[in-house]
This record gives structure tokens, C-alpha cells and sequence, in this order.
């Protein structure tokens, strides 16, 4: 069964299984260090004899949970198997675990899918994730009720801003400005409605 990187420390001296990224590689012949990156974390991998796939490959690793001072997070894992589930097919155009990137705004954009994956890509969009996370926990609190209210309308609901039109099947439509109509005829049904939602203005 499948053990994230921030739950090792529960399993010290156990045999685990990890999947995720190869973040970072180090062959020093016979012993070799891999840096193992999943959604939670990242995990200092010893294994050795194999040769190693490109950084970002998809791997998965059993082995067994060893205390480490040395090691990131104070945990390793000496690998008794480690298996390339897909491989990275060529150089990532940056390389993800470096803090700064040399590389232009154009090539960052470009290949987004790939930079998101760094720590500091990331972080944004963990912030962002968070302060939603927070409002939703205590508007519900409040007993407010979420609701959903369209994107894409037949006309705009608010005057005084410019219109966003889109080409909806045969018709001409628009992204929604506000919620603000659709908010007041929900606080007749619940009192308290809230949206969590982009708008176009």
C-alpha cells in the first residue's frame, strides 16, 4: 500500500511503498541517491547497481524507512526495489529542483506544465488554495451555503464594464461579470449564500 513522503516518519525500520517524481540524481557508482518527490514532500531514496532514468521520471520504490540525520527531512528509504513507471523521454528545460531558473519568461510559459512542478511555481498556487480552503471553513461555519452560478450568460447582468463575448454553439454569449443578481435571488431561498468563483470585468 502506498506511503506519502510526509507520513515516513511513522514508519521507521518498515517497509514502505513510494510513488512519485525523480526529483534529483546522484550515481556514485555503487551506491547511488535519488531524491523522490510526491505531492506531499520530498524523500531521500538509497539504491545502487541500476541504471537511473532522467529527473521527472515516474518511479515507484519499495524499501525500508531508516532514521537519517544526514538525509532531507531526517528520513531515507534504502530501496529494495525500484521500478521506472514511465520514463522522462529527454532534459527538462529547466531544472526543477534549483531555487532561481535561468530562463526566459517565454520559456517558463511554455512549458508551465513542467515549471509548476518546482517548489517556488508551486507555492502561489498553495497560497491560493489555502485562502479558499479558509473562507469555505468558515462561511460554512456561519452556516452560509454555497452556491454555483453561471459562467457563460445569454447577456451581461451588470452595465459599465466591456463584455467578453464568446461563441457558444450557434448563439452569442458572454462570461458572467458578476454573481450579483443570481446571489440575491439566492438569499431569498437560503439568507446566507456565498461563491467562490472568478468573474470577467
Amino acid at each position: 500500500m502506498r506511503v506519502l513522503v510526509r507520513d515516513l516518519k511513522q514508519h521507521v525500520g518498515e517497509e514502505v511503498e513510494l510513488l512519485g517524481f525523480l526529483h534529483w540524481r546522484r550515481d556514485l557508482g555503487k551506491v547511488q541517491f535519488v531524491l523522490l518527490r510526491d505531492r506531499s514532500g520530498i524523500v531521500q531514496v538509497v539504491t545502487g547497481g541500476q541504471k537511473l532514468p532522467l529527473p521527472e521520471s515516474s518511479l515507484r520504490v519499495r524499501g525500508v524507512v531508516v532514521a537519517n540525520a544526514k538525509a532531507p527531512g531526517g528520513l531515507e528509504v534504502q530501496a529494495k526495489a525500484m521500478e521506472v513507471l514511465s520514463p522522462a523521454l529527454e532534459p527538462t528545460p529547466v531544472e526543477i529542483p534549483k531555487e532561481e531558473w535561468r530562463a526566459s519568461p517565454d520559456t517558463l510559459l511554455e512549458y508551465r506544465y513542467v515549471t509548476l512542478r518546482g517548489e517556488k511555481a508551486r507555492a502561489p498556487l498553495k497560497v491560493q488554495a489555502a485562502l479558499v480552503r479558509g473562507f469555505r471553513r468558515y462561511l460554512d461555519r456561519q452556516d452560509f451555503t454555497e452556491i454555483f452560478t453561471p459562467k457563460v450568460v445569454r447577456a451581461g447582468a451588470e452595465g459599465g464594464s466591456g463584455l467578453f463575448g464568446v461563441d457558444y454553439f450557434e448563439y452569442r454569449a458572454y462570461l458572467a461579470q458578476s454573481p450579483q443578481l443570481y446571489k440575491q435571488i439566492m438569499v431569498g431561498v437560503f439568507e446566507r449564500v456565498y461563491e467562490v468563483a472568478p468573474v470577467w470585468r
